[in-house]
């Protein structure tokens, strides 16, 4: 079994590391990881150099892929879309709006931006077509690439409506009348929800075009939010807008997130998710599963352990862990990926 982590600059340059990265190389490469998944952009601060743009000093990721490449390691650069604390706390009117036109407040380490916003899109998007041409990736992956959703956050919840709390605003209001010539969405929910899935959808159909565009191979992951289950695939389309249904032919790769100790869940829920994904789609799937916290107790390494030999025994070739900061100081969890990745 092929096994990636997510890996955070904060992680790279934090106390542990200083950025050397020949240390952490080879501590992921002793713990049988094979794959770096990594962000390339934190909020509005791009990780790279940009042609006409200050140099990124040394948050430099490119250096970073040189160092896993000459290593034998693959490494995928990732892509936050529609999660940006920088703008969202410099430019309060791209906040997302609930029914009432109530700016969302921050919560926690959450700052999503409405997806409807085309400008926005338009300034993301050129940075991931810049990053492309600069790693030229054998694969990007694509995460919040959703309206506002945190799994398992009150805020996020159906609003009194019967629909998403979020978002309605100005942007949303106006790409939905475009849309469907209608003005109240609380009156036309099945239009409404169907304008949002396409929404979200245009997103790596443009990508998919750049990338043709400019005569590269890149393939793309997109990454699901965790969502309840049963009933997986209507609850990301009503919650999040997500419908990879209609990504066949332009999404590769989708990665369901499993995330058991952020929400605290069970396998049971876990699986439910992973199968109804598995069964709705031809697209390869790489499972991404969350470690436990820092407290780790044994119970905690035995449920993500029972969850791999699960997803093993149903032949999945690669998996992704959430993250290497968690994984670092398990030892317990490091050693039995050592095993497993030899088999």
């Amino acid at each position: 079994m092929n096994i990636a982590t997510k890996l955070y600059p904060q992680t790279i340059w934090g106390e542990n590391y200083q950025g050397n990265f020949d240390d952490i190389i080879n501590d992921i490469l002793e713990a049988g990881i094979n794959t770096i998944i990594a962000p390339v952009l934190q909020g509005s601060r791009y990780l790279f150099p940009i042609e006409n743009q200050s140099s990124p000093g040394k948050w430099n990721m490119v250096d970073f892929q040189a160092k896993c490449q000459a290593r034998g390691i693959a490494f995928v650069p990732e892509f936050p879309l529609f999660h940006d604390p920088d703008t969202f706390k410099n430019i309060p009117q791209y906040r997302p709006v609930n029914k009432n036109g109530d700016y969302l407040t921050p919560q926690n380490w959450y700052h999503p931006i409405c997806p409807s916003n085309t400008e926005y899109m338009k300034y993301r998007l050129n940075f991931l077509f810049e990053a492309i041409e600069v790693f030229d990736p054998a694969i990007i992956s694509l995460d919040f690439l959703q309206f506002p959703y945190l799994p398992g956050h009150p805020l996020y919840s159906t609003g009194t409506s019967g629909l998403p709390e979020f978002c309605y605003c100005d942007f949303c209001k106006a790409k939905f009348q475009e849309f469907s010539g209608q003005n109240e969405p609380e009156k036309y929910p099945a239009f409404w929800l169907e304008f949002r899935q396409e929404t979200i959808t245009y997103v790596p159909v443009l990508i998919a075009e750049e990338i043709e565009r400019r005569g590269r191979q890149t393939k793309i992951l997109a990454q699901l939010p965790s969502v309840p289950s049963p009933g997986s695939n209507t609850n990301l389309q009503f919650n999040t807008g997500i419908n990879f249904e209609q990504w066949n032919n332009i999404v590769d790769v989708v990665s369901p997130h499993l995330y058991t100790h952020q929400i605290n869940a069970e396998n049971e829920w876990a699986l439910t998710f992973f199968e109804e994904i598995r069964q709705t789609t031809a697209m390869h799937i790489i499972p991404e599963l969350d470690v436990p916290f820092y407290s780790v107790e044994p119970e905690e390494n035995l449920q993500i352990g029972e969850l791999i030999e699960y997803l093993r025994d149903m032949d999945i070739a690669a998996i992704s862990l959430y993250h290497w900061e968690l994984l670092m100081d398990n030892d317990i969890l490091r050693d039995y990926l050592v095993e497993i990745s030899e088999k």
